[in-house]
């Protein structure tokens, strides 16, 4: 919990320093510290691969569900992300919802970031193929097995998986109370393969 943030998480690696220090992961809050190190745990951290997930998603307005892919940070540059889906309820309209995907830098200088809100005319409630090949050369997503959007960067270090849902704190004045618990992300399966060149 990040103040009044929460999160749930799944991921495939952990790499962090010395409690004290700024030797984290996905440092998207610059003051943020290491609370507990050191740490260097890797499950599953692929380079390059087709990646997949099917899953559901949600219409309350507080929350984001994603699966992320990020670099191990276990050096600065080390840190771009690939996203391959993040759906916030706020973004789900009647006719469709707005699909994050893309690549961001953190603190890659040699990524330069090409994430998107694609506008896509599906209902995120119902389960969706969501997907990322990644290339030596580029990224290309797809949904329900349609390319929707294609990055022309090499991205070339291990990355790990983060799996989560988000609930951001209420806006000031409203009802802290939206929507039920426990809060969903329904998900049939995620599925990596290995890249063969």
């Amino acid at each position: 919990m990040d103040g009044e943030l929460k999160v749930s998480s799944l991921q495939t690696a952990l790499v962090a320093g010395e409690p004290g220090s700024h030797n984290g992961q996905h440092q998207f809050d610059p003051p943020a510290t290491v609370q507990n190190g050191p740490h260097d745990i890797r499950l599953y951290t692929p380079t390059y691969g087709r990646f997949e997930i099917r899953a559901t998603a949600s219409t309350d307005p507080r929350l984001m569900v994603a699966l992320w892919m990020i670099g191990l940070g276990d050096a600065p540059e080390r840190s771009a992300e690939i996203c391959v889906m993040e759906i916030f309820g706020r973004d789900v309209t009647p006719d469709g919802a707005g699909v994050g995907m893309g690549v961001r830098p953190h603190q890659d200088p040699a990524v330069t970031d090409a994430f998107e809100r694609v506008h896509l005319p599906i209902d995120v409630t119902q389960f969706h193929d969501y997907a990322a090949e990644w290339t030596p050369e580029r990224v290309e997503f797809f949904v329900d097995g349609q390319s929707v959007k294609v990055v022309e960067q090499a991205l070339a270090y291990p990355m790990q998986f983060m799996l989560d849902v988000y609930e951001f704190p209420p806006e000031p004045g409203t009802d802290p109370n939206t929507g039920p618990y426990p809060k969903r992300f329904s998900v049939d399966y995620v599925r990596g393969y290995r890249y063969l060149g």
